[in-house]
């Protein structure tokens, strides 16, 4: 669980520092000023880091005064600073804060009828050219997953917003994520509300990430939940009654809330976040006197309040809500609340934005399980189990091949018309043909097949059948042969593969600064340069066969919108669909893959493997 250290601040995991952080505050505003400073006291930023924005104080500003108050006086001052916009420039200010009075919003193209963007949002790609509703290359790292560093800074930069209707209330966030932060770990009820409407894909979608949640971070937080109750009416919303020792919550739809649900509590509160259309459109709004506000305002304005929220300035589509698991799983590695809300954003450039001191990190009752560990190398025990079946294949079928290749031989020799050359090899190329036959390869790897059948029976409680059959696994013929000499009927025909199958297994890695759907393409060649072509695949053309690794060693179907990009560093699997692909067992062929873009064009070039791979089944 990482730690702070008092109140000044020491990162364990991550990699952000407050040199790296710059406050922003309005100009001629002694109020925007004084929270300024008082974040500077209070994370200890050099002096030269809080930057002061000729802007107004208006809530909703237009494009061309964002331009001018804010976006140019920031590139000067980050200029200033060190920073160089080039693509491999350096980056020496990482996160901006947007203080006490400061603009939040503008009119896109200084449309008031428009749509409305979070300058927070915008300032994430700060120094490039406009991209509104850009995808987030950096959503979800659910594969190759690690802490916000110099090449993500040269690409996004981290944003947050710290105010509220009084200097007093922006103080209080600070003050907030202070405590959470010098928590030993943080107590309360995580509250969940994942049954909004279901009526539309982006809904369901988004109903799905609420629940993927549940099922796979929450219960290893080690905090209690309360969860809402799901409705039959795909129109109906279920709400929250009341919150009592609530740290986070995590819901949807509900536009307003009333603040006096909020119970009096010990716990510190420390995220809330609502997906809807407008819970932050005017965080500098007081209480309304008829007791329903939005959820921003609640967050800030009750006692004890949240130590951070997160709200959007106008609709922003259901497609682009935040979504919890990469969010809490950020939090639970170490990340910053900056990071963590990255993580959590399919979009940037857009009109949702975060609100809290961004260094401010949670720790939790619970370490990391070991599939989120990166430190920790441990295989599950089915895992083990499948690689000892995958290597005593593989052995079996080199066997093969060299019993192939000795028989060959020796034919070749027969027909020799050189007859002592002929009497001189025939000998020693027949004793290794008997040396390699099937016999012998069974009864080299006899003892550990039995030792591996007993492993899983004692670690699994389970037959090898049982355990095939549970795990969607099959054997090849070989293997099959071989273990039934020592245990005889012991494998079932179902539970063995027919001859020929095949599959190839790679992992991609992501080099694009945008979230993309991949396909990939396959091609099977009998020589090393890849001019004899036997057979080629490809995902666009056709999903069957196709597989990712979606969660540590589970492989699911490939959708038809192909490999999602934020699943970087995960594996992608091609599984030999029809008769008509299968290949000659105990051959080796020479393969290669690449990646195709979402319209089946090649956005990389061939990965060659040159080792060959032979068939073991």
């Amino acid at each position: 669980m990482p730690d702070t250290g008092g109140l000044g601040f020491q990162p364990v995991l991550h990699n952000i520092t407050p040199e790296q952080v710059l406050f922003c505050y309005r100009a001629g505003d002694a109020d925007s000023e004084s929270v300024a400073n008082y974040y500077l006291a209070a994370r200890e930023l050099p002096p030269e880091n809080l930057i002061s924005l000729p802007c107004v104080s208006s809530n909703i500003i237009t494009e061309a005064e964002y331009i001018a108050t804010i976006e140019n006086p920031l590139l000067d001052a980050m200029t200033t600073l060190g920073t160089d916009f080039d693509s491999q420039g350096s980056r020496s200010r990482w996160v901006i804060v947007l203080g006490y009075n400061i603009p939040h919003a503008f009119y896109r193209s200084d449309d008031p009828y428009g749509d409305v963007i979070a300058i927070a949002s915008r300032l994430h790609r700060l120094g490039f050219a406009a991209d509104y509703k850009k995808s987030n290359y950096a959503y979800d790292r659910r594969g190759a997953w690690k802490f916000y560093d110099l090449n993500d800074a040269r690409n996004i930069l981290l944003t947050s917003v710290i105010d509220g209707p009084t200097a007093d209330d922006a103080r209080n966030l600070i003050d907030r994520a202070i405590d959470v932060d010098n928590q030993t770990f943080v107590t309360g009820k995580v509250y969940v509300d994942p049954y909004g409407k279901k009526s539309t894909e982006d809904q369901l979608d988004f109903q799905s990430s609420i629940l993927d949640f549940m099922a796979n971070e929450l219960n290893f937080l080690g905090l209690e939940s309360e969860v809402t109750i799901d409705t039959i009416d795909p129109y109906s919303e279920p709400i929250v009654s009341a919150f009592n020792h609530d740290s986070f919550y995590w819901g949807w739809y509900t536009p307003r809330y009333s603040k006096d649900l909020f119970l009096n509590q010990n716990e510190r509160r420390v995220f809330l976040y609502n997906a809807d259309d407008d819970s932050a459109a005017n965080i500098k709004e007081t209480f309304d006197p008829n007791g329903s506000d939005p959820w921003c305002n609640i967050a800030i304005g009750i006692n004890p309040g949240y130590a951070a929220c997160a709200g959007s300035v106008s609709p922003p589509g259901e497609d682009t809500y935040l979504r919890p698991r990469p969010f809490f799983e950020a939090l639970h590695r170490g990340a910053t609340l900056a990071e963590a809300f990255l993580y959590a954003s399919p979009y940037m450039e857009w009109k949702t934005f975060l609100i809290g001191d961004p260094l401010m990190v949670v720790n939790f009752p619970l370490d990391l399980p070991p599939d989120q560990d990166s430190g920790d190398n441990t295989l599950p025990n089915n895992e083990v189990i499948r690689r000892v079946k995958l290597n005593f294949e593989e052995s079996l079928a080199w066997g093969l091949r060299q019993s192939n290749l000795a028989q060959t031989m020796l034919d070749i020799n027969v027909q020799s018309s050189n007859f002592s050359e002929e009497l001189n090899l025939l000998k020693p190329i027949a004793i290794w043909r008997d040396q390699k036959n099937q016999p012998s390869r069974q009864n080299l790897i006899s003892l550990a097949l039995s030792e591996w059948l007993n492993y899983i029976l004692k670690t699994d409680n389970r037959t090898l059948n049982e355990w095939l059959e549970v795990n969607s696994e099959q054997i090849s013929i070989p293997l099959s042969d071989a273990i039934n000499t020592i245990a005889s009927g012991v494998v079932e025909s179902e539970n063995v593969y027919p001859a020929g199958h095949w599959d190839w297994e790679f992992t991609y890695t992501h080099e694009l600064l945008t979230f993309e759907d991949i396909h990939f393409e396959i091609e099977v060649h009998n020589n090393t340069s890849f001019t004899e072509l036997v057979l080629s695949v490809s995902s666009f053309a056709d999903i069957g066969g196709w597989k990712y690794e979606s969660e540590p060693y589970i492989f699911v179907q490939l959708p038809e919108s192909g490999f999602p990009s934020n699943f970087s560093g995960r594996r992608t699997k091609y599984i030999s669909f029809t008769s008509n692909e299968y290949l000659t067992t105990a051959e080796v062929y020479y393969i290669r893959w690449r990646a195709l873009d979402s319209s089946g064009i090649a956005i990389a070039d061939w990965n060659e493997d040159q080792t060959g791979k032979i068939i073991t089944r």
